[in-house]
């Protein structure tokens, strides 16, 4: 109950709740390349329960199957699956949750990310240690957490979304100084 105040100690009478069944939405989320289940990927929804208004949704997890099932409220929902930047995210689905149906299929194909996994180096053919590489797209950052640093050996791990245009690679040594944009 919204503005419900306790103290420890008191006692608080006469606070109703109302019960609802609800429904349930279940899918599964693969791979949209290879259809192999994607586990522990996050599912979420905005519905009557979590309104869009908040900063808050309902949320679950896949299992080891790719599967996952919520059990939500009445009406109008927005399910959708999310892994941050390095994957390519499905739209979300609208489910019309009814009390005691189950609403199954609501499945997402998700593409997984392009690994880059490199060592850079220098016009000398020398690692670029402690350098860091900016990823540029039509002369903007597109990766949020660009620069990358990379390690001792100049080696750099990372993904980016299959969809994302890279027009430029932009490389930087330790102290700053630009080795080279291609």
């Amino acid at each position: 109950h919204e503005g419900l105040k306790c103290t420890p100690g008191s006692v608080t009478e006469s606070v109703d709740f109302t019960l609802i069944r609800g429904g349930f939405v279940t899918g599964i989320v693969t791979n949209a390349a290879t259809g192999e289940p994607m586990a522990d990927r996050w599912v979420a929804c905005y519905g009557p329960a979590r309104p869009m208004s908040q900063g808050w949704c309902e949320s679950t997890r896949t299992d080891a199957e790719g599967r996952y099932r919520f059990r939500l409220p009445p009406g109008q929902n927005r399910v959708y699956t999310a892994g941050g930047g390095s994957l390519v995210e499905p739209e979300e689905r609208r489910v019309e949750v009814v009390e005691w149906e189950t609403n199954t299929g609501v499945d997402f194909g998700v593409t997984p990310a392009t690994a880059i996994d490199c060592v850079v180096l220098d016009q000398e053919g020398q690692p670029v240690s402690g350098g860091t590489v900016r990823f540029l797209d039509l002369g903007m950052m597109f990766m949020p957490e660009s620069p990358l640093k990379l390690d001792e050996m100049g080696r750099l791990r990372t993904s980016v979304p299959p969809s994302t245009p890279m027009e430029e690679v932009m490389v930087t040594a330790a102290d700053s100084t630009r080795i080279g944009v291609g």
